[in-house]
């Protein structure tokens, strides 16, 4: 299978010209309630990918950076460029006051939910890393919260996780499955150095694979639907099965990891109708 691959670039890459040599791209519009000041200049370029889209990096410190002021930035960034993906960045880092705690988890959920109310149109996705979605996210599926029972499984997941040859490893630690599946693997921090080979004026670029096929992934985004005529059902009637139960992370996660376990679709269908007919009875 030949994977969909992108990058995604900041003011850190300082130029971008589009080589058409990928197949997605993201490109930050924010940082907290500061745009990100190459955003605008490398639209242009980046609307020539049509599989494109957006981060932005969320700040958890509301007193300086509002939840909404956030959103509705970049919202404001967006509008009219036809953009097909947003993704929201929550992550620690060394150079901010950023804290990944409970109460900021469910914050973040609030902010996201605000962004699909506001741009249903765009793919939303959340990119964090492997030990704050097991430790931070996870604990926190199903609660009661203000914006309503939290549902991590509504959003597709961005998941950067260095060092790996292939993806067989990035859904769990030490052994054990913390993630059932992913959508875009963020596979490397520098892009083995490949900068100048996708257009941008760093040596470094954040290299990306969707988990599929160019194809595949415009049948994600919602652009294409493939139907292979072997098949019993489509991905997107998987999709829905497998949606229905996303109301309860145990029910979700067994049908997730009974999809992606599986060598075949027909195998992957068989055993996600069986694990849902069990859970009916």
């Amino acid at each position: 299978m030949s994977r969909a691959i992108g990058i995604d670039i900041s003011h850190h890459q300082g130029t971008f010209t589009n080589l058409s040599n990928i197949d997605f791209i993201f490109a930050r519009t924010s940082n907290g309630t500061r745009k990100d000041t190459k955003f605008e200049t490398f639209l242009p370029q980046v609307k020539k990918t049509k599989r494109r889209g957006t981060y932005h990096y969320y700040r958890t410190n509301h007193l300086h950076h509002p939840m909404e002021e956030q959103a509705d930035l970049v919202l404001s960034m967006i509008e009219g460029h036809g953009m097909k993906m947003f993704a929201t960045d929550y992550e620690i880092s060394d150079y901010d006051d950023n804290v990944l705690t409970k109460k900021t988890a469910i914050q973040l959920y609030g902010f996201m939910l605000y962004m699909v109310q506001n741009a249903p149109e765009l793919k939303h996705l959340l990119y964090t890393g492997i030990y704050t979605w097991r430790d931070v996210l996870l604990p926190l599926q199903g609660e009661d919260t203000e914006f309503g029972v939290i549902d991590w499984f509504i959003f597709g997941i961005w998941l950067p996780r260095y060092g790996w040859a292939n993806d067989s490893h990035i859904l769990e630690l030490g052994g054990i499955p913390v993630l059932s599946y992913y959508d875009i693997w963020q596979a490397s921090a520098t892009g083995n150095n490949r900068g100048e080979e996708f257009g941008v004026g760093s040596t470094s670029v954040d290299y990306n694979e969707f988990n599929g096929t160019p194809a595949q992934m415009d049948a994600w985004l919602g652009d294409e639907e493939i139907i292979d005529p072997e098949l019993k059902y489509t991905q997107a009637e998987v999709d829905s099965m497998l949606a229905k139960q996303a109301d309860n992370y145990t029910k979700a996660c067994d049908i997730k990891c009974a999809v992606v376990e599986k060598v075949s679709w027909n195998e992957a269908v068989q055993e996600a109708v069986r694990v849902v007919e069990a859970i009916q009875k």
